[in-house]
Formats: structure tokens, sequence, C-alpha cells
């Protein structure tokens, strides 16, 4: 029996109600990542340059652990049998927000 690792880790997720995602060109559906929270914000913000930024600087075999903005966590590495694609878990938060990101 084969176990995909991908497929157990969205599975783990999903049973804590953190969503993941494959980040890779053309970055469809990049703009949800936060719950669309910076689309509503910024309306221009360019996700094209926000997805190669991801690709770009998440090192192969390496695990980062990101506080974005909103106080929201994410986890990105990159998949090793998939050229120019980050697997990104979250976002997920920790105890109470502050009444700064809130507003």
């Amino acid at each position: 029996m084969r176990v995909d690792p991908l497929q157990v880790l969205t599975k783990l997720a999903a049973a804590q109600n953190i969503p993941t995602r494959r980040v890779t060109p053309p970055f469809e559906g990049l703009d949800e990542f936060d719950y669309g929270l910076r689309r509503s914000l910024d309306p221009q913000f360019d996700w094209q340059e926000f997805g190669q930024l991801l690709l770009d600087n998440t090192p192969e075999q390496t695990l980062l652990f990101v506080e974005g903005t909103f106080e929201l966590h994410f986890a990105l590495f990159r998949i090793p049998d998939e050229e120019n694609t980050v697997f990104l878990v979250g976002p997920w938060t920790f105890g109470q927000r502050s009444e700064k990101s809130r507003k």
C-alpha cells in the first residue's frame, strides 16, 4: 500500500479546519489563501508577483513557518516531485487576536 504524504497532511489539517493548497503558476485561487482578507483590503494586489515570491523564497528541503498579515500563521515547503510548486498549510491562529489585527 502506497501512502501519499500530502494527502495525509491535507486530511490531518482539514480535521483541524486548516486549509492546504498547492501554489503553482498561474497561481489560481491564491487570493483566497488568507480567507480573502488582503483581496478585500487591496483589490489591486499583484497575486502573480506574490505567488512567484513564494516560489522564489521557499528553499528546497526546508519547512518555513511564517506569520503574515492579520496575525495569521502559515507553513510552506517545496514539493520535491513537482517543479515550481510550493505546498501551503494554513492559515491558523494562536490564541486571541490583538486589537490591531481585528481593525
